[in-house]
């Protein structure tokens, strides 16, 4: 059959004007996050989208590069982007199964040196290194003036290298009202002055950071709504370096001039990472601030200050759950529509958190929790705890590792008046499916439910119609648990309590 198409005509795609062609171009490229091959298959469709991909400057102005990646290339995308401004991000952290080499460290050098080159069109720069090695950095290092980056609107600079300390010389960027400020373990000169008017986020951690640098900060930021004081790698210690450190008049002084400047009205989100001293931004904070959110990350035993930095005592009257995990690394407390939010995590809290939150001082933070989870674990200590009744907790969950069932005797002095629900998240731990058996199950129920149960019975304690459930992590595991409860509540020599219990949790189903 011969073909109705002439060969001679051209195709509709040959018909798009430049600028058509330059929004298609543009629009693909933010359908993938790898821009870099996006560009490619655009520049090899045809000769004209090829010589037209590589004449538009503004698709060449995200110059990404990480370890592995040609050097070459990364060079040709800043040659191609011409006088247009350029978002940068250079990663050099190990790639997948070796460990950074010579030519790594020193194929990041190059990319580096030759964009800061185009200094006066960066608009974004992000460098993060999990190796410390100054010749990276030398361009930055600067003795005499700082760099000048008038487009700069972002900036993140990050060390990973825990081992290693960074240069004595600081890195030095002329620039102002960056909308973005991340710090991360590296010495940047002045840096409280890269904030303005514009900027919405700053994480700034992994060294020293002086109070009144702080302070300059949320003076110089009013638009601030994220802060981050902390670092992944290194701890971050906070010092009062303001007059008279040994009393409260500087303190105060800070906190009136802040509240003055109506400073840190549109902060929404405070966070905390491995950070000493986190007191001191308390004690200047304006009392009339409200932050939504509220968060903090510590890999050791919290630091007395943590309850002040989490503001804690301010959601006496609004929290309506609580949330802690088991062996209570974290912990979740919420008011009703979850508009104000404390999140807090540590590698070793036991029950120390326990012991504060339901401590006599803040007894009016619990009388509005609706719901509560707690581990098995931590389940005693809420119990001797200070507080004598929660009034409105209704629903109860109680999380139980089947490989840590020792929990110590309780004075049991807290009463549930009008709990509803408890379930009972069983945690198979160490054991395989295969071992959810009716002696394991036995086991739970002995040693765990049934004494959750009694108390739980007890009169005044709870709803007379509560009910409780039992739940696994489905699969294989809640049908071998179903099956044990059905075997123990069938079993006519069993003691009848351990039936009963079988009996319930069979019938709500895991």
């Amino acid at each position: 059959m011969q073909s109705s198409i002439d060969p001679t005509l051209s195709a509709p795609l040959d018909k798009l004007n430049d600028d058509l062609l330059s929004i298609i171009f543009l629009e693909t490229c933010t359908l993938s996050d790898d821009q870099l091959q996006i560009r490619t298959v655009l520049s090899h469709v045809c000769r004209r989208w090829r010589n037209y991909a590589l004449a538009c400057a503004s698709l060449w102005t995200n110059i990404d590069w990480r370890t592995g990646m040609s050097v070459e290339r990364a060079l040709a995308y800043l040659d191609r982007s011409a006088a247009a401004h350029i978002a940068v991000s250079i990663r050099m952290i190990h790639p997948p199964r070796r460990a950074l080499s010579a030519a790594d460290i020193s194929d990041c050098r190059s990319v580096l040196h030759n964009v800061v080159e185009a200094y006066g069109r960066i608009s974004n720069l992000q460098v993060t290194v999990e190796y410390w090695d100054e010749g990276v950095f030398a361009p930055l290092l600067r003795r005499d003036e700082p760099l000048s980056m008038p487009h700069l609107q972002s900036l993140a600079v990050s060390n990973w290298d825990a081992t290693a300390q960074t240069t004595s010389r600081p890195i030095r960027i002329g620039a102002s009202n960056l909308r973005e400020i991340t710090i991360d373990s590296c010495r940047v000169r002045a840096w409280p002055t890269l904030a303005g008017q514009n900027t919405t986020r700053v994480h700034i951690g992994g060294f020293t950071l002086m109070l009144s640098d702080l302070v300059l900060l949320l003076l110089s930021a009013p638009n601030l709504s994220h802060l981050t004081i902390g670092a992944v790698c290194h701890e971050t210690f906070l010092e009062n370096d303001l007059p008279d450190p040994t009393s409260d008049t500087s303190l105060n002084s800070a906190r009136s001039q802040l509240a003055a400047a109506q400073a840190c009205r549109r902060l929404q989100h405070l966070d905390g990472q491995h950070a000493v001293n986190l007191g001191l931004l308390c004690a200047v904070l304006p009392t009339t601030v409200e932050i939504p959110y509220i968060g903090l990350i510590q890999s050791g035993r919290f630091h007395d200050d943590w309850m002040t930095f989490l503001s804690i005592e301010s959601m006496a009257g609004h929290v309506t759950e609580i949330i802690i995990a088991p062996h209570a690394h974290l912990v979740l407390i919420y008011s009703g529509d979850q508009s104000v939010r404390r999140l807090s995590y540590s590698g070793s809290w036991g029950a120390y958190v326990v012991h504060n939150l339901f401590s006599v001082p803040r007894a009016t933070l619990c009388m509005t929790v609706q719901r509560l989870s707690i581990g098995f674990a931590q389940w005693p200590v809420l119990l001797d705890s200070d507080v004598r009744e929660l009034p409105d907790l209704r629903s109860l969950n109680i999380r139980i590792d089947v490989d840590k069932l020792d929990s110590r005797p309780a004075e049991h002095r807290v009463r549930f008046p009008a709990l509803k629900e408890l379930d009972l998240d069983i945690n198979r731990g160490y054991y395989s499916y295969a071992m959810f058996s009716t002696r394991l199950v036995r086991s739970v129920i002995l040693l765990a439910i049934i004494p959750i149960v009694r108390y739980l019975e007890q009169p005044g304690n709870a709803d007379a119609d509560f009910r409780y459930r039992a739940w696994t992590m489905g699969g294989v595991a809640e049908t071998a648990f179903r099956e044990s409860c059905e075997e123990l509540a069938g079993d006519d020599s069993e003691d009848e309590t351990v039936r009963t219990v079988a009996r319930r949790l069979g019938e709500s189903g895991t």
